[in-house]
C-alpha cells in the first residue's frame, strides 16, 4: 500500500471514530430513574435522577442529583435539562420509571410513546405509580438505601425483600397490558412517607387510564389468582375465630364455561399449604380445636374473599387476571370471540372453590 493510501485510510478512521458520539465513563452522568408528573404550567414535569459514583458503596453514603423540568414533551424536558449538567445523560442504568398519581389518571399512550421509542431505555425497566407524585418519590433517600433507587430495584426484582403486596411490572409488560385484548394492564402504587417508601396497593387501568385501585388485601388476593406465591400470611376472621395461616405455598386454576343456553360460569379452585402462625385467642388445653375445623373454617373466609374480588373486578369492567385473554385462546378460530367476551364478563357467574391444607397448627402441641 502506498503512503498516499495509508493517509486516506487513516484520515478515514479519525472521521469516523470522532463522530460516533463515544463519550469515556467519567463523561458521562447515569440517570438511574425517571419520573413523570403532570405540569402546572406545560404539560409535563420530568425529573431525572442521576447517580453520582461514591468510593465505596458499603460505607452508608449515597449521594444523587434530582433535576426537573416542565415541558410540554418529555424529549424537549430531556434535551433541555442536558444544558444544566456538565456529563452526557446516560439511560442504560434506568431500571424504574415512576409515573406521577394525577398523570395515570389521563391517557398514557403519549407518555410511553418515548419510553417504547428511546434506543437506550431498557424495556425490562420497572414502572410504578407515584403517591403523591413522582417527584417525592425520586426524591426519597431511605436510611437503608445505599446506591440510589435501589430501594425500588430490590423490592421489585425480589431479590432483596419479598413481600406478598408489591406487585412487579416491567416497561415492556406493561405496553402489552395496554394493548393487549383481553388483559388490563395494572401499576403498582409507590407512596412516600417520611423516611421510607411503601408498595402495598395496585392501581388496575381501563381506556388506558387508571380507574380502579385495588387496597392491600385485595391486592394479595389478586397475587394469588394471577401468579402462584410462595411466603405469605392469609389472615383468617369470622363471629368467633381469628387467626394467621403461614403459607409456603398459594396457587389459583380456572376454566371458562359457556353451556349452550345457560349461564356462563368460570369455576376457580385456590389451593393453599401452610401452617398457623398466629392465633388471637388464647389455646385451651381443655377442648382444643382440631385441624381439620381450622382448615374450614378457612376454606369458607378465603373463599369469600375472593369471591369478593372478582365480582368487585367484574363490577367496574377491569380484567388484569386476562379472563378475556384465556377465552379469546380457546375461541381463536371465531372472528368474533373478542365481541362475544365483552357479551360474556358482564354476566359471568364466579364459583370459587378452596382448598387450605394446614400441615400443623404451629409451634404449639
Amino acid at each position: 500500500m502506498s503512503k498516499r493510501k495509508l493517509w486516506i485510510f487513516f484520515l478515514i478512521v479519525i472521521l469516523v471514530t470522532s463522530g460516533c458520539g463515544f463519550k469515556d465513563i467519567d463523561k458521562r452522568s447515569f440517570v438511574v430513574s425517571v419520573g413523570v408528573d403532570k405540569g402546572k404550567k406545560q404539560k409535563y414535569k420530568v425529573t431525572l435522577k442521576l447517580a453520582i459514583p461514591i468510593g465505596e458503596p458499603k460505607s452508608g453514603e449515597q449521594k444523587f442529583q434530582l433535576i426537573s423540568e416542565e415541558k410540554d414533551t418529555i424529549a424537549e424536558a430531556v434535551a433541555l435539562m442536558k444544558s444544566r449538567v456538565d456529563k452526557e445523560l446516560d439511560f442504560g442504568h434506568t431500571k424504574a420509571i415512576v409515573f406521577g398519581e394525577k398523570l395515570v389518571k389521563e391517557d398514557m399512550r403519549e407518555v410511553l410513546d418515548w419510553f417504547l421509542r428511546r434506543r437506550d431505555i431498557q424495556l425490562v425497566a420497572w414502572l410504578g405509580a407515584g403517591k403523591p407524585d413522582a417527584y417525592t418519590v425520586l426524591s426519597m433517600k431511605p436510611k437503608s438505601e445505599r446506591i440510589p433507587s435501589n430501594w425500588l430495584f430490590l423490592a421489585f426484582g425480589n431479590t432483596g425483600v419479598e413481600s406478598q403486596y408489591i406487585v412487579s411490572i416491567y416497561l415492556f409488560d406493561f405496553y402489552r397490558h395496554m394493548t393487549e385484548l383481553g388483559l388490563d394492564a395494572l401499576l403498582p402504587v409507590i407512596e412516600a412517607k417520611k423516611e421510607y417508601l411503601k408498595i402495598d396497593t395496585v392501581d388496575i387501568f381501563k381506556d388506558y387510564r387508571a380507574a380502579l385501585r385495588l387496597n392491600t388485601e385485595e391486592t394479595k388476593n389478586y397475587r394469588i389468582v394471577a401468579e402462584e406465591l410462595s411466603k405469605l400470611e392469609i389472615k383468617v376472621k369470622d363471629k368467633n375465630h381469628e387467626f394467621i395461616i403461614y403459607a409456603d405455598r398459594a396457587k389459583a386454576d380456572y376454566k371458562i364455561h359457556t353451556p349452550k343456553g345457560g349461564t356462563p360460569y368460570l369455576d376457580m379452585q385456590v389451593k393453599i399449604n401452610g401452617v398457623i402462625e398466629e392465633k388471637v385467642q388464647p389455646t385451651s388445653h381443655d377442648k382444643p380445636i382440631p385441624l381439620h375445623e381450622y382448615e374450614r373454617i378457612a376454606n369458607e373466609v378465603v373463599e369469600k374473599n375472593m369471591l369478593a374480588l372478582l365480582q368487585k373486578l367484574q363490577k367496574h369492567q377491569v380484567d388484569p387476571i386476562g379472563f378475556g385473554l384465556r377465552y379469546r385462546s380457546r375461541h381463536w378460530n371465531n372472528q368474533n370471540e373478542w365481541k362475544e367476551w365483552k357479551n360474556i364478563y358482564p354476566q359471568l357467574e364466579f364459583r370459587v372453590s378452596v382448598d387450605v391444607h394446614l400441615q400443623s397448627p404451629g409451634g404449639i402441641q
